[in-house]
C-alpha cells in the first residue's frame, strides 16, 4: 500500500517538473504524523522545504522501508528522505546525496516500570525489541554470544505495542519519538528513555539521476535551509 501527497511549495512555478520523495509509512511520531488524507512531521516538512530550495513541487509518496530502494531504482521516485548510505544500498544507482538534514538518535526506552539502564551491561540476561533489519555495532557482539537476546519486529510500531503490553521491558527507539510520545502518547508515567546512545546516524535525502538534480545543487539547497533556520525548526517544533 501506498499514499500519494502532492504540495507546490510558496514561490515555486507549477510549469517545474515534479519531485517525487518517497517516504517510509512505518515511521514513528513526530518523523511522520497521518491526518486522514494527509500527513505533517517532521520527515515531510524536510521533503517539501529541500523541494522549495530546488524550486521544484513535491509530492510524497508512503511506501513500506524495503520497498523504497526498488521504487528508487525502477523509477518510480526521484529520491528517498531520510535515509543513510549505510541503510541504502544501491551500487547501480549512480546516488546524489544531500549533505546531512538530520541526526538519529538510538536509544534505549524503557517501560514505566522498568528499571533505568545506564550502561550496556545493564542490559545483561534481558531481552530488547528491536526493528528488524538494524545493526547496532554496539550491541552485536552481545546479542550474538546472547548476553542480550534480541527480538525482532517488522516496524517500530509493533515493538512499542509489545513494550506496553509487557512482552519485554526495553526497546532500541528513537530518541525524538519517545519524547514526542511520552508528550502526547499514553503511556502512564512515561516511558524510561536511558541516557546510554546505541547508536548516532547522519541522515540525508538520497535522488537519483531521473531527478535532474546534482549534488551541487542539492549542497546548495540544504546550505540554504541552514542559513534561514528551516532545519534547525522543523524538529524544534515537534518537541
Amino acid at each position: 500500500l501506498c499514499l500519494l501527497l502532492s504540495v507546490l511549495p510558496a514561490c515555486v512555478s507549477a510549469e517545474a517538473p515534479q519531485l517525487v520523495i518517497g517516504i517510509s509509512n512505518a515511521l514513528s511520531e513526530p518523523r511522520l504524523i497521518r491526518h486522514d488524507a494527509a500527513v505533517s512531521g517532521i520527515v515531510p516538512e524536510i521533503a517539501h522545504a529541500l523541494g522549495g530550495a530546488v524550486q521544484r513541487p513535491v509530492e510524497l509518496l508512503l511506501l513500506p522501508r524495503k520497498r523504497l530502494p526498488v521504487a528508487l531504482q525502477n523509477g518510480e521516485i526521484d529520491g528517498i528522505c531520510l535515509t543513510s548510505p549505510n541503510r541504502l544500498d544501491l551500487p547501480q544507482v549512480e546516488l546524489r546525496w544531500t549533505p546531512v538534514v538530520f541526526e538519529d538518535l538510538e536509544v534505549v526506552v524503557g517501560h514505566p516500570s522498568s528499571q533505568p539502564i545506564r550502561k550496556v551491561e545493564d542490559l545483561y540476561g534481558k531481552m530488547i525489541g528491536t526493528p528488524l533489519g538494524y545493526h547496532y555495532p554496539l550491541l552485536e557482539d552481545d546479542f550474538h554470544s546472547g548476553r542480550i537476546l534480541r527480538n525482532d519486529a517488522p516496524d517500530e510500531a509493533l515493538n512499542l505495542r509489545k513494550l506496553l503490553m509487557g512482552r519485554f521491558s526495553y526497546i532500541i527507539w528513537k530518541d525524538d519519538a519517545a519524547r514526542w510520545y511520552n508528550k502526547n502518547g499514553t503511556a502512564g508515567t512515561g516511558l524510561q528513555i536511558s541516557p546510554l546512545l546505541i547508536e548516532r546516524t547522519s541522515l540525508h535525502c538520497a535522488f537519483s539521476p531521473r531527478s535532474g538534480l546534482s549534488e551541487t545543487a542539492l549542497a546548495q539547497a540544504v546550505r540554504q535551509l541552514e542559513s534561514d533556520g528551516t532545519l534547525r525548526a522543523i524538529p524544534q517544533r515537534y518537541r
